[in-house]
């Protein structure tokens, strides 16, 4: 994902954030309804506020991995 996307839309169907962010369609609907990431009703379309996905997903802390471990057949 890109930090910056200036080609992103205001806002986007979830299917296009989950596309854009690789936040799952599941993952979406519970930060939504958290109020993590913000989103509206257009009708029957939920549209995602792609700052606040961007700013939750920048506030997340940074990946920590291990030494590899060798496998051995």
């Amino acid at each position: 994902m890109r930090q910056n996307d200036d080609s992103a839309p205001a806002y986007l169907r979830i299917a296009q954030a989950s596309e854009r962010s690789g936040v799952s369609r599941s993952r979406l609907y519970l930060l939504m309804a958290d109020g993590r990431v913000r989103a509206k009703k257009d009708g029957g379309n939920t549209l995602v506020e792609w700052a606040s996905l961007l700013e939750y997903l920048n506030a997340l802390p940074a990946a920590e991995f291990g030494a590899a471990r060798r496998v051995t057949a």
